[in-house]
């Protein structure tokens, strides 16, 4: 059987290259690929952090505006929004509620 040099090192280096992925990543190619997965999306989660940030402060605001509207409609049913206190009473029916 005839063989290089050259190509005894490079199947070595090789070896050694899949070595240490395996001690770094992964026991398996499943592993790896697996951590490989985990890795992309922890980077799309990066890349994107500015975009998710306008989006969940877009959300606070909605939420807030809808939370100041609730109070302000609890406000002025406090002070008699014009139904009986007696059970007829309810947001959907309020004419309070806006």
């Amino acid at each position: 059987m005839d063989f290089s040099p050259q190509e005894l090192d490079a199947v070595e280096s090789r070896a050694d290259q899949l070595y240490r992925l395996k001690k770094k990543y992964g026991a398996t190619v499943g592993e790896m690929l697996d951590y490989l997965e985990r890795s992309k999306k922890e980077l799309d989660e990066i890349e994107y952090a500015d975009d998710r940030i306008v989006q969940l402060q877009g959300t606070l605001a909605k939420q807030e505006k809808g939370n100041a509207r609730r109070g302000a409609h609890a406000f002025r049913c406090a002070q008699g929004c014009g139904k009986s206190a007696r059970g007829a009473h309810s947001a959907g029916s309020c004419a309070s509620w806006t």
